[in-house]
């Protein structure tokens, strides 16, 4: 009796653009929804209260929601795609989305973002999330763990500078991993121990893509690539490396394409050719030397 009340009344809070949250993480924000009629503005939390219920598609662009407090957006049971763009958003507290059981997309990039915490994103449903376009230096260890659905995910156009190689633990599925535009300056030892590189799907096979073009990256440790066997797009282009380890492609079976426009190279190993015949075509921008392109040219 008590429950029913605490939601009669929330519902009427609701109406009246009040909340029923502890911390509010919306004011009155428009909003567009699918699956119901008659929402058009959002105050509190995003939680099943009324006609939120049934709402699968959440959007909110170009709003003011700074900080999306714990329980934001929680226990929605058909929600399916939640994008909240261009909002300021600079802060997500653990514990922000919960219980969002068909949950497959969430975008939040063009935002103010500086750090993911571990607790924001730990064990949802998704297939992709973006946080392209934000303000991001720091990303816990941790903070990607358990995404068992994950195909897609980008973090194109932050500010990091150092890759963590515990990043995506019991995240097989990853088949796009995107940091494009940051500054990351190292590529450390099995940096991708927990991606993996080949997934069979409906009878086809597909290979992971790693994109790390637009960055600062000055030196890739010799095992980078150690506990992959295969990939289909290692994208390095317009960074600053003056060489390719050696040994960099010896884990690799099969690769498709490998980068290395725009950097600084006077030429690649024999081995790393060798494995990537294609690679004397996305060499373009680099400082190579004579004996080199005699080299190249003969391929």
């Amino acid at each position: 009796m008590k429950s029913s009340l605490v939601n009669f009344l929330c519902v009427i809070l609701l109406a009246s653009g009040a909340n029923c949250c502890e911390i509010s993480s919306f004011s009155n924000v428009s909003v567009t929804v699918v699956g119901v009629l008659g929402i058009d503005k959002v105050s509190g939390c995003l939680e099943p209260i009324g006609l939120l219920e049934k709402v699968s598609f959440v959007q909110i662009i170009n709003q003011s929601v700074p900080v999306l407090y714990r329980g934001a957006v929680k226990d929605l049971p058909n929600l399916a795609d939640l994008i909240l763009e261009n909002s300021g958003v600079s802060s997500l507290e653990p514990g922000a989305f919960r219980n969002l059981t068909r949950l497959r997309l969430l975008r939040l990039q063009d935002n103010k973002i500086q750090e993911i915490k571990e607790g924001v994103f730990n064990g949802l449903p998704v297939s992709e999330i973006s946080l392209k376009n934000n303000n991001i230096s720091h990303i816990d260890a941790q903070a990607f763990d358990n995404l068992t659905k994950l195909q897609i995910i980008s973090l194109d156009k932050n500010r990091l500078t150092t890759w963590d190689s515990n990043w995506f633990m019991h995240c097989s599925e990853i088949k796009e991993l995107s940091f494009k535009h940051n500054f990351i300056r190292n590529i450390p030892e099995r940096a991708f121990r927990n991606i993996r590189g080949v997934h069979h799907v409906n009878g086809k096979t597909i290979f992971t893509n790693i994109h790390l073009d637009n960055n600062e990256i000055e030196n890739i440790d010799p095992n980078a690539l150690l506990g992959l066997r295969n990939l289909g797009w290692l994208i390095l282009s317009r960074n600053n490396l003056k060489q390719i380890p050696e040994t960099l492609l010896d884990p690799i079976e099969q690769i498709d394409w490998l980068k290395l426009n725009f950097n600084m190279l006077t030429c690649v190993p024999d081995k790393v050719l060798n494995k990537v015949p294609n690679l004397n075509n996305y060499l373009e921008g680099n400082p190579l030397d004579d004996n080199c392109k005699e080299l190249l040219s003969r391929l």
